[in-house]
């Protein structure tokens, strides 16, 4: 399986969703074109995106294509190609009586790379195939690291195998001294995109969200994470 089916849905296209034409009719090109984006691949985004406004507008639902232009920058261009494909399906969608309620976004959010920043949190379990774990049955560890720095905007996408990989080496430099076995069950990067003020979490902020919903902490194991 390539990197790029990994990713199941988009940032600006989750509307088309909302209607089965629409979704049937467009949903499946905006995501080709968006995840071709994501990957880096800023030349394909432009063919494609070009490709696809085209077919809209030999369908007679656009007046008239946008006028190209370069910024002599691929990924300026790539980025402008996509917003355009963005306003064009949310002028078809709305005539269709569909509401459009997101804005557009870079589907790589430039915040994601600042070196300081990358927080992520890992959830792991104990390995208990042996029998000799019980302790640790049914209970979870929430915890905190931070992601190395990757070229390849795929590798932050929520449980990937580079984040696991990165959580393992964090697992490992204090789970291997307690001979404790463990499994990672999932890992991302501790970001909300739609909180502009404080994007950032932690795991302390995961285990607040936890007491409030009522899940109790394992009082046989040591620690605050589990």
């Amino acid at each position: 399986m390539s990197a790029i089916a990994t990713r199941p849905d988009t940032t600006n296209f989750e509307f088309l969703k909302l209607d089965w034409d629409l979704k049937v009719q467009y949903y499946d090109r905006a995501k080709y074109v968006e995840d071709f984006y994501v990957q880096g691949d800023f030349a394909k985004v432009i063919e494609q995106a070009d490709l696809f406004e085209n077919a809209i507008f030999n369908s007679n639902l656009l007046k008239e294509p946008t006028m190209k232009y370069s910024t002599g920058n691929e990924q300026e261009d790539a980025l402008i190609r996509l917003r355009v494909i963005y306003q064009a399906l949310k002028q078809i969608a709305i005539n269709a009586g569909q509401p459009v309620n997101n804005e557009f976004e870079n589907p790589i959010s430039e915040s994601i790379y600042q070196p300081n920043e990358r927080k992520m949190i890992y959830i792991q379990t104990a390995d208990n195939a042996s029998g000799n774990w019980d302790v640790y049955a049914g209970s979870e560890k929430i915890g905190e690291t931070t992601a190395d720095n990757s070229s390849n905007p795929l590798d932050f996408q929520a449980n990937s195998e580079f984040l696991r990989s990165q959580a393992n080496m964090r697992i490992r430099s204090y789970m291997t001294t307690s001979g404790v076995p463990f499994t990672i069950d999932w890992a991302e990067l501790a970001y909300r995109p739609q909180d502009k003020l404080n994007p950032w979490f932690g795991d302390k902020d995961v285990h607040e969200v936890l007491r409030r919903s009522n899940f109790k902490k394992n009082e046989d194991v040591e620690g605050n994470e589990w």
